[in-house]
């Protein structure tokens, strides 16, 4: 979504800017596949990775959850562009890894904020699952624009929960514990 905006007083042009909301949302109906409006998979890496870059893009939760399931490392992030585009990543269904015995780590890495709405868990295989959250982090680039906003529980087997660069908790802290 683009959203041009211009200040007029008395036919001159004052200020003139372009806003580019650049977000990625999970939820239950969003795209599935390799890729979808403004999203790619590169599954020939190790961790595999959800790009999202040029707009808004809408991600079902199954893509995730798939890739988990199958022992896979994932990283899902948005690609800030030039200019005032937020990149936040926008968790609103369920992730849930409910098989594999491989540990593995899933990656949200957010050029603005993360926000989690909805419970990540681990209901099966005794593989841990390591989450790790980067919010501000626009090509290895920060700003102090971004923070980790999580709405509801983390639920995961003895795993390592890291928030940023450095914070990590071992075990399930629940929302508002950032």
């Amino acid at each position: 979504m683009k959203l041009s905006i211009k200040y007029i007083f008395y036919g001159i042009s004052l200020i003139s800017f372009l806003v580019e909301a650049q977000n990625l949302t999970i939820t239950s109906i969003g795209q599935t596949g390799t890729s979808g409006t403004n999203w790619s998979v590169n599954s020939s890496s190790d961790p595999v990775v959800i790009t999202v870059e040029n707009g808004n893009a809408i991600i079902n939760s199954s893509v995730i959850e798939g890739y988990l399931n199958l022992g896979n490392n994932l990283t899902v992030k948005t690609i800030g562009g030039s200019g005032s585009a937020l990149g936040d990543i926008i968790i609103d269904d369920p992730i849930n890894k409910s098989s594999n015995t491989s540990p593995i780590t899933l990656r949200f890495n957010a050029s603005n904020s993360i926000i989690i709405n909805y419970q990540i868990s681990q209901s099966a295989g005794s593989g841990q699952l390591n989450l790790m959250f980067d919010a501000d982090n626009r090509n290895n680039s920060r700003d102090g624009g971004g923070i980790i906003i999580l709405n509801n529980n983390i639920s995961v087997n003895n795993a390592n929960i890291s928030f940023g660069t450095g914070t990590i908790y071992n075990g399930s802290p629940t929302g508002g514990d950032t």
